[in-house]
């Protein structure tokens, strides 16, 4: 569908973070010269540049970034950044101020361990989490645990006292202290571990050093001024693709899905809205996240992603319900973009995908489907 081009273009340009940005800061009355950025995650580039009223400014993303970490797992370029910016930003004045600017990625981008783990050991901490399928809930505690960044170390180590956060969500928990593992938040790893937590780990988390560890960020962010701002999220995506479907006089348009991850209640709430009320013409499935793919020859089954799972599954049983067809298309735009379908953050897909089908990446927090009148 030709049409698909023309939204990628106009959801780029509503959900710029530019406007965003300015309005949450028109009321902070930030001086530029005693304000100083720390800007994580794949859209770090595109928030720090829109912001672009600081003293200095630490800018980690996985590319075109003036430091570059590695991505979905720690890596060399990871460590050094996380030890630069601690290093950096321990030069940070108290009366001066701090806007962090953390998106999707930051877990993976920057990192320090926590002594007594070594770098080799959270990095396979890491590709165990990522193989092993754990959800984003299951996932950072784990990884908090061992970092001296995630749940309020980074923001901890910064000696500004006024310091703002803003997080912009790409987990389905839709929580700051889920996003980027949390390293301007208090929070602590050890009351949210998951089921199957290593022995090791469990240690660890009862520990008198670990204790200390949160006893330290805990002192050290009472004494600070830390504000949390979301700068955007599933929400404003819709709006704006709703805008666009009007505009284009689209014969009407279904919001449907569940924030979660992509389980049988995510399947069953899109298939039962698309019951209720079935397309009886062409209908466009869109939506956007991590790297698209085309199943090979043979059919896939392997790293794909949660994205992938959700529409993998969503397609056998919009298929098995008699709701499917030659009329649907299914469409992607992907946000991780080089990562290709064995590096793309996620899940391990457990769903066979046919060949026959042609299927992208979707995205996992909301499903967007439109049907348009005589395409």
């Amino acid at each position: 569908m030709s049409a698909i081009p023309d939204l990628i273009e106009h959801l780029r340009t509503a959900l710029h973070p530019g406007p965003y940005l300015a309005k949450l800061a028109s009321g902070w009355n930030l001086d530029p010269a005693r304000t100083h950025c720390v800007a994580i995650g794949k859209a770090a580039v595109a928030q720090a540049a829109a912001f672009g009223r600081f003293q200095r400014c630490w800018v980690v993303s996985k590319k075109g970034a003036p430091i570059l970490g590695d991505h979905p797992i720690a890596g060399p370029r990871s460590y050094e950044a996380g030890r630069r910016l601690l290093d950096e930003l321990g030069s940070v004045s108290p009366e001066e101020t701090v806007v962090f600017l953390i998106s999707g990625g930051a877990s993976a981008l920057a990192e320090v361990p926590l002594a007594p783990w070594s770098e080799a050991e959270v990095t396979e901490l890491g590709r165990s989490l990522i193989e092993g399928a754990r959800p984003i809930g299951a996932a950072n505690p784990l990884r908090a645990l061992v970092s001296a960044h995630k749940a309020g170390g980074l923001a901890a180590a910064c000696p500004a006292e006024r310091q703002f956060t803003v997080w912009t969500s790409d987990v389905p928990a839709d929580r700051v202290e889920w996003v980027g593992s949390g390293p301007t938040v208090e929070w602590n790893p050890a009351d949210h571990l998951p089921p199957a937590t290593p022995h090791r780990l469990i240690e660890w988390s009862e520990s008198p050093a670990y204790r200390e560890h949160r006893e330290r960020i805990h002192r050290a962010l009472e004494a600070k001024t830390c504000r949390y701002h979301r700068l955007m999220g599933p929400e404003h995506a819709e709006r704006a693709a709703t805008s666009w479907a009007r505009e284009r006089r689209w014969a009407r348009h279904v919001v449907a899905g569940a924030r979660g991850m992509p389980g049988p209640d995510c399947v069953e709430a899109f298939v039962t809205a698309i019951q209720k009320d079935p397309p009886q013409g062409p209908t466009l499935w869109l939506s956007a996240g991590e790297s698209p793919f085309d199943p090979p020859p043979g059919g896939f089954v392997g790293k794909g992603g949660r994205c992938t799972e959700w529409v993998a599954r969503t397609a056998r049983a919009l298929e098995k319900a008699g709701i499917s067809g030659p009329r649907w298309k299914a469409g992607a735009y992907a946000t991780d973009e080089d990562d290709g379908t064995t590096g793309t953050a996620g899940c391990w897909n457990s769903t066979p995908i046919p060949a026959r089908e042609t299927v992208t990446n979707v995205m996992d927090l909301r499903f967007v489907a439109y049907e348009e009148a005589g395409v």
